[in-house]
C-alpha cells in the first residue's frame, strides 16, 4: 500500500530547515536522506520543489537529541 500525504500534513524546504538549523539546505538534504526521510516531489522539472514532512524531520530530531 503506498503512502499518500494527508492533506493535513505540514511541509518545509530544505532551505526552510536550513535556517532553522543554521546550515546549508543541501546539508539538510544530506542527513535526511541518510536519516531515510524521503522528500515530496510537487511539481516538475526545473521549477519543482521538494518538500519534507515537518512531523517526520521531528520525530528525526528528537532521535538525534543528546542525553
Amino acid at each position: 500500500m503506498k503512502n499518500y500525504l494527508h492533506a493535513e500534513a505540514k511541509l518545509a524546504s530544505a532551505h526552510e530547515l536550513a535556517e532553522r538549523w543554521q546550515c546549508y539546505p543541501s546539508t539538510v538534504s544530506r542527513l535526511l536522506k541518510k536519516a531515510g526521510i524521503r522528500p515530496y516531489f510537487l511539481g516538475s522539472g526545473k521549477n519543482g520543489m521538494k518538500r519534507y514532512r515537518l512531523d517526520e524531520v521531528e520525530t528525526y530530531m528528537a532521535r538525534r537529541r543528546a542525553p
